[in-house]
């Protein structure tokens, strides 16, 4: 029994050395195999680094992107996704009028932090992160697994993430994309661009004004860009320098002044009227900076007169004139005169200069534009039109004829002259200007 035991032993020893020196080599086997297969220890030719370069090919491990804002949203999709919309603003975009896809850009930024790339539409920008603890965001320089690109659509700015990961022999093993829409953050009223704050500044020392209702009243296709338009009155000593705009028709500034003619510099546009504001939007040369410009409207001059104590004793001479006393002068009106109120008082525009001087604005005044002789209710009105200073208003004026007194009544002072004489009477042009000039306005 004991010498059975004793062999016993032996054997079971001996087996054991046998399992020991068999686990040891396998043991050795497997470390050989792990160390010499390391991705750390293979490295690839220059040529296959420069091929992956050129298709933005990198080498990345999926579990990279489990931490922080790069978390992978499981939510939305089964393909894996960076989440990071909320991680990111779009600070601004050239959204001038007259942008085009060559001239558009974005300024995309980091929440929290004052990183920021200017892009063009469809450009990459990669992403990295850092403190794996805690996710940080930031642009990278080389291309990396993650980025982005902006493009303009119909409904606006779109974000386009993409997550792209490789392995070490350059099979793609994720290839991902996500859209989102993306709104622009509030900017701030200032500008560093100082052409554009000159242009700003410019714009606040005019003055704007409703249209000009001469043009609506009697403009032909000659003036029809006139029509409808308010008007900007650029340098208020100078009422000669007057654009005519509308509702978001770009003006460029360049060498110090505005006009319609294209060009690179800061454009502005009339965005909007309300009430007696008007607002308009200056935008830098590259559009990534605007400023908001406000300016009030100017209002209608009142016309305080009772036009029909300025023209008096009104006396039919012909189809289409009128004898009358204007202001204290008698005087014949013809169908289509334009009286003037002046300083010195009431003239009628005669001379092509005149005309000029006073749609140029170096003549200003109340005008009344003679239009016709009508039968109203069987009486004889005469028809015009009466305007403000601005000409921003106008108002249909009807005068009636003068009744006639009965003559020969004794002690009767203030007798009027029979119409035999006042149409023999004779008028001094120096002094009243009867001659219609056929104007071509």
């Amino acid at each position: 029994m004991d010498k059975i035991s004793y062999f016993q032993v032996l054997y079971y020893l001996r087996f054991g050395r046998i399992l020991a020196g068999f686990s040891f080599c396998l043991a050795l086997g497997f470390l050989c195999v792990s160390l010499f297969s390391s991705p750390k220890m293979e490295q690839l030719s220059q040529d296959q680094c420069h091929i992956n370069r050129e298709i933005d090919r990198s080498v990345a491990k999926i579990e990279s992107f489990n931490l922080g804002p790069l978390a992978i949203s499981r939510n939305e999709t089964d393909i894996p996704i960076p989440d990071i919309i909320n991680h990111l603003k779009l600070l601004a975009l050239n959204d001038r009028p007259d942008a085009d896809r060559d001239s558009m850009q974005y300024v995309i930024g980091i929440q929290n932090t004052d990183q920021s790339r200017t892009i063009k539409p469809h450009e990459r920008v990669y992403l990295g992160f850092s403190e794996l603890d805690r996710g940080k965001l930031y642009f990278e320089d080389i291309p990396s697994p993650i980025w982005i690109r902006l493009d303009q659509e119909d409904q606006g700015v779109i974000l386009e993430v993409g997550l792209d990961v490789i392995d070490e022999m350059g099979d793609r093993l994720v290839e991902s994309r996500r859209y989102y829409p993306m709104g622009v953050a509030i900017s701030k009223e200032s500008v560093c661009d100082l052409t554009t704050q000159l242009c700003a500044k410019y714009l606040m020392r005019s003055t704007l004004l409703n249209p000009d209702q001469l043009y609506e009243k009697y403009g032909d296709d000659a003036h029809r860009d006139k029509q409808g338009k308010y008007r900007l009155q650029i340098d208020p000593q100078n009422e000669q320098d007057v654009i005519f705009i509308s509702f978001k028709e770009p003006l460029f500034f360049r060498e110090g002044r505005l006009s319609f003619e294209k060009g690179s510099g800061p454009v502005v546009q009339l965005m909007q009227v309300e009430g007696r504001e008007a607002r308009f939007q200056v935008w830098s040369e590259n559009g990534l900076e605007k400023t908001r410009v406000s300016l009030n409207l100017e209002q209608p001059s009142v016309i305080d007169f009772n036009f029909e104590d300025v023209i008096k004793r009104i006396r039919k001479r012909t189809g289409t004139s009128i004898s009358c006393l204007l202001g204290n002068k008698n005087t014949l009106l013809k169908k289509g005169d334009w009286v003037l109120h002046t300083k010195l008082g009431w003239k009628i525009i005669k001379t092509p200069n005149d005309f000029n001087d006073y749609l140029t604005g170096k003549l200003i005044g109340e005008l009344f534009v003679f239009d016709a002789l009508e039968k109203r209710e069987g009486q004889s009105v005469v028809i015009g039109n009466l305007f403000d200073k601005t000409r921003s208003i106008s108002q249909q004026v009807a005068l009636n004829f003068s009744e006639k007194k009965k003559r020969g009544i004794l002690g009767d002072t203030k007798k009027e002259f029979p119409d035999e004489m006042i149409n023999d009477m004779s008028f001094d042009d120096s002094d009243m200007e009867f001659d219609y000039f056929d104007f071509d306005f």
